[in-house]
């Protein structure tokens, strides 16, 4: 006989099956079960992430989205590219920079028209590559649109400047994956030889700029300091030794061959002074200021004319000035 004692039966809670109040009260003494410790959970799969749509372009924390990059990249590789004539001054750096810069439109063209990702490193580079030619692009306008004179005081360190800037581009170009972007080959092969002679470049200073910033130099340090002379006499600036054959081959020499161009000089050199009244110091000041003067000296005791020093009696050469002074 399988059927339990009725002594079970009638011990058991669950005799009176109607009775939901008594069961209640059970469940609620011996209170919330625990799952033991050994116990397996079941396994909660998270809802699978909604799929990227099939045209969002890749980006990454920190950079421009590919498209917006290159198209960066291409309108300031044009700028660069487009500028007016060399100036005077820097003649061989900026032009270097320009040439440069030139040879990356190229690749930056090719990889506008690329339909596939970029690698990551691709964007870092590229990015880097923005920052460096707008840095060029700045100082290329400095040099063409500064002051002459304070620009040949200005001679070793805006090398130093243009150096760097060449040194930049070449540490972009290390992490360039050229190898795995679609571009013709005559395009790579310009890159790689762009990265090779960036990475070699050194600091140069054209020789008749630094002759010409050597003889300004001793024309200062005979000049009265921070005099602006502003009138036609110009006998302050006359004496000490400084014969105005010196001062007259200096301007030529930088582009001031007219009164317009005297005029044009005076005026960067008083937009200088603002500039370096909050970074150079008085020292700086008083040299621009030093400068203005010699500007109006020149202008006001040579006749101006288009013909050249050497063939003008009003422009001694450096041998003749020096012996008479």
């Amino acid at each position: 006989d399988l059927r339990l004692p009725q002594s079970h039966v009638d011990e058991s809670p669950w005799k009176a099956p109607g009775d939901m109040g008594l069961m209640r009260r059970l469940i609620d003494a011996e209170g919330p079960k625990r799952r033991p410790t050994n116990a397996i959970a079941p396994m909660e799969r998270p809802p699978p992430p909604a799929p990227a749509p099939a045209t969002a372009p890749a980006t990454f924390s920190g950079f421009l989205p590919s498209d917006d990059l290159l198209e960066c990249l291409v309108q300031v590789s044009e700028e660069v590219s487009s500028m007016g004539k060399t100036p005077l001054l820097h003649a061989r750096n900026v032009s270097s920079t320009v040439r440069r810069v030139r040879l990356l439109a190229s690749l930056f063209e090719e990889l506008r028209g690329w339909n596939g990702p970029l690698r990551p490193s691709s964007l870092l580079s590229l990015t880097e590559l923005l920052s460096t030619i707008r840095r060029a692009k700045a100082l290329v306008e400095e040099c063409a649109a500064g002051s002459a004179l304070w620009g040949l005081l200005q001679a070793e360190a805006d090398a130093g400047r243009f150096h760097a800037v060449a040194r930049e581009m070449g540490r972009a170009l290390d992490i360039l994956p050229l190898a795995y972007l679609a571009v013709h080959a005559d395009v790579r092969e310009q890159v790689e030889l762009l990265h090779r002679q960036a990475k070699r470049a050194e600091v140069f200073v054209d020789p008749r700029e630094r002759r010409l910033r050597e003889e300004l130099l001793q024309v200062l340090a005979g000049a009265p300091r921070g005099h602006v002379d502003g009138h036609s006499g110009g006998e302050s600036c006359s004496g000490g030794g400084l014969g105005h054959g010196r001062v007259g081959e200096i301007a030529w020499e930088v582009g001031l061959r007219s009164s317009s161009d005297c005029d044009e000089e005076v005026a960067r050199l008083e937009a200088e002074v603002s500039k370096q009244a909050g970074t150079g110091g008085l020292a700086a000041v008083s040299d621009i200021k030093t400068l203005i003067s010699l500007v109006l000296h020149w202008k006001s005791m040579v006749p101006i004319s288009n013909s050249t020093p050497s063939s003008s009696s009003s422009f001694p050469s450096s041998s003749s000035s020096s012996s008479s002074s």
